[in-house]
């Protein structure tokens, strides 16, 4: 699972009935995880991202072995990403990188992979889990940013839908009249 932190107050949500600031907060989640598994997930598959992502260094027995192995075709991407050997993890990963959860406080993206991607590594080996989940600074203000945009735009969309909390009690009073 991966875990961004968004400071998500603002003084427009506090216009809002719980309702909306729900609604809207939970859409917000929604659409950053979206992203998030969109545009930055496929990187980590890719050749050179390594360091990137700060990847736990694969011994030279075993960089040798992938590129040999990769030379008769049996290892994906020329045997240069850690992350690859038959492709299995890439393709189970992407395939499921859209079961997006909503919440108002946070959002989950359900990664599956083979059966030897675990949340605990063994020891000695590197948490593929860790290193595929993994969200690097840059990332991470890009999403806020993204996050900051999407709540603006949710809370002027609702407010021009059903109004503010304000603008809802005078409504109410004007009804009672």
């Amino acid at each position: 699972m991966v875990f961004l932190h968004v400071d998500v107050t603002g003084y427009r949500l506090d216009e809002l009935a719980v309702r909306g600031q729900r609604s809207v907060l939970k859409s917000t989640m929604g659409k950053m995880a979206s992203r998030w598994s969109s545009k930055y997930l496929a990187l980590h598959f890719k050749s050179g991202n390594d360091r990137r992502y700060g990847y736990k260094r694969r011994s030279a027995a075993t960089r040798k072995r992938k590129r040999q192995l990769a030379a008769r075709g049996v290892v994906v991407a020329g045997g240069l990403v850690p992350l690859l050997h038959s492709g299995d993890l890439q393709r189970q990963v992407m395939a499921s990188r859209f079961a997006v959860k909503e919440f108002p406080t946070r959002a989950t993206i359900k990664l599956q992979g083979p059966n030897y991607l675990r949340i605990r590594s063994r020891s000695g080996r590197p948490n593929l889990a860790e290193e595929i989940t993994t969200v690097i600074p840059s990332e991470r203000r890009d999403l806020a940013s993204f996050a900051d945009k999407t709540l603006t735009k949710q809370i002027e969309n609702w407010i021009k839908i059903n109004g503010t909390r304000r603008l809802n009690k005078v409504r109410k009073r004007k009804r009672k009249r």
